[in-house]
């Protein structure tokens, strides 16, 4: 009954408040969708990820209420949003960093119930604008979707908008809308294979990419700022940790200078990039380059950060603090000290909030500095790639 009452209140709350945020969305970032005509529920909605704006594009665009897969981490963003989620139940519950099964779970069953269901297969915004890496079940858990109708949704202009290493807006061109229905019997009949090809085709969108094909200006102030927690590798003297952002300049210590304009390209002298795409593109082939070298010291580090263990029941405790660093073999944060074979996933939310699973405990890495964890995810990435590689080659020398 409990559950009946809770969604209840959400398709009330759901019906009442969506042509305001139509109109919100429509003042504050300029926000265009057409209100959608697709069949009655459930319908199991994927979209792409832009922004931390995304749930309410989709919600603008459909009538009936729309229940998202979120992270756990929001339960400890503050008591009004875990009193909102908890109330409402409109988000199902995923761990960052995680092999969540329950999150799966909680899907079909809201789907089995009637309930339209929203999915991000990326898991994760983009810090330049390029697609992420969909999540790898993703296909096979549409097509555990018994009876589900198969909406793709795509946002255009979301990364622009609303960049996720800043901390403003600008206004520019941003759209959302349904690129294609399937039906439940359509989806029966796809291999595993075909839908991921579908979701490709249907949602990816590579913000530089369009606009080098239609160049559109995204105004709004301090264009530049935080940066640094996305680009973290200077080209010029090859240091980590020495890049910072003021208004519409980003700039080494070196030296390096850049200013980022409204269709967010650099300008500057002797800048071997053009933009922060190419920029990244370039420093996660040297963090790949640079996890093939084994190093008992750290690659890199940062000072003053906090480590909390989180528990089940959304509370958390501070385990330990001091300054944070990676090696080959290990990751560390003051006295705590983690191999990074025990570590089974490292993720990121917000711009630079760090996140993983070591055993069967999850742990946050906070600080009020200014810096990039992307690095830290990064290097992990490789190193676990690296070490996977060598069992690899170590069980083929095995075999007689």
């Amino acid at each position: 009954m409990n559950k009946e009452k809770t969604a209840k209140r959400y398709r009330r709350i759901y019906r009442f408040f969506r042509p305001a945020l139509k109109l919100f969305l429509r003042i504050v970032l300029n926000y265009r969708c057409r209100t959608e005509r697709v069949p009655e529920g459930p319908l199991f909605i994927v979209s792409n990820h832009t922004s931390v704006y995304d749930a309410l594009f989709v919600a603008a665009a459909f009538k009936e209420p729309v229940y998202f897969v979120g992270g756990e981490h929001l339960w400890r963003m503050g008591k009004i949003l875990r009193w909102f989620l908890d109330r409402y139940g409109a988000v199902i519950q995923r761990v960052k960093a995680a092999t969540d099964a329950s999150s799966a779970s909680g899907i079909l069953r809201a789907l089995r119930d009637g309930k339209n269901v929203c999915l991000y297969p990326e898991g994760n915004t983009s810090f330049t604008g390029g697609m992420m890496p969909f999540h790898p079940t993703t296909a096979r858990l549409i097509k555990a979707a018994k009876g589900a109708t198969l909406v793709t949704f795509r946002v255009t202009g979301g990364y622009f908008s609303t960049p996720r290493w800043s901390s403003g807006r600008r206004r520019g061109y941003l759209s959302g809308a349904v690129t294609a229905v399937y039906p439940p019997e359509t989806v029966d009949s796809l291999s595993t294979d075909e839908i991921e090809s579908i979701l490709m085709r249907d949602i990816a969108v590579d913000a530089y990419a369009l606009q080098r094909e239609n160049p559109r200006p995204y105004r709004g102030k301090r264009l530049a700022e935080y940066l640094e927690t996305a680009l973290y590798l200077c080209p010029r003297c090859m240091k980590i940790g020495l890049l910072h952002s003021r208004g519409d300049e980003f700039y080494c210590e070196c030296g390096l200078h850049a200013t980022l304009d409204a269709y967010g390209e650099f300008h500057g002298d002797d800048l071997p990039f053009r933009n922060p795409q190419e920029w990244d593109n370039w420093q996660e082939a040297q963090i790949k380059d640079l996890a093939g070298r084994y190093s008992a010291k750290p690659y890199f580090s940062d000072p003053d950060q906090t480590l909390w263990e989180q528990h089940p029941d959304h509370s958390e405790r501070i385990i330990s603090s001091g300054e944070m660093s990676m090696s080959s073999e290990r990751f560390s944060l003051g006295k705590a000290i983690f191999g990074i074979k025990e570590i089974t996933g490292m993720d990121l939310s917000l711009k630079d909030r760090l996140h993983f699973v070591a055993g069967a405990r999850r742990y946050t890495v906070a600080t009020e500095h200014l810096r990039s964890g992307r690095k830290y995810v990064t290097m992990f990435k490789y190193l676990k790639e690296r070490a996977c590689a060598g069992a690899s080659e170590n069980n083929m020398a095995a075999i007689p």
